[in-house]
């Protein structure tokens, strides 16, 4: 193994970052709790929770990518519920309705799958080797 490998290739700084490294180290989570007691006039207790997350700019420029997620439940109902209109219309037109919905449901989701199984794997993979130089900013693939 040649030690330039882990350097820059633009500025040969050996400041370099992995993507997962960076997106790992760049978010975070918090939760607050305010609990007060108030005694005047009238007597009164509060109590708060604030939480959430936060993520650096950095971070969120090397995020890895992100599965799509396929038409669900939603969809599927829409589907039933206008095989049952059309019934009420002709039973045939319910069955006939009923499958081209279903194969339009297949063909929207058929993208989907394709590209969650072979282009995100790729472009997963090609994160994990992506690098950033904290000296110059160049972003790179180290194989």
């Amino acid at each position: 193994m040649s030690n330039d490998r882990f350097k820059c290739p633009n500025c040969g700084s050996e400041n370099i970052q992995n993507y997962e490294v960076i997106y790992t180290g760049g978010r975070s989570s918090n939760v607050s709790t305010t609990e007060s007691v108030y005694v005047g006039s009238d007597f009164g207790v509060g109590h708060a929770t604030t939480s959430g997350n936060s993520v650096s700019h950095l971070a969120q420029t090397c995020a890895p990518p992100a599965k799509q997620e396929s038409y669900g439940c939603g969809c599927l109902l829409v589907i039933v519920v206008l095989s049952l209109v059309s019934a009420l219309f002709h039973p045939i037109a319910a069955v006939i309705i009923l499958i081209a919905l279903f194969m339009l449901y297949r063909s929207m989701n058929k993208d989907v799958e394709e590209y969650n199984t072979k282009e995100y794997p790729k472009l997963y993979n090609q994160w994990l080797h992506s690098y950033y130089c904290h000296r110059c900013g160049h972003r790179f693939i180290i194989k």
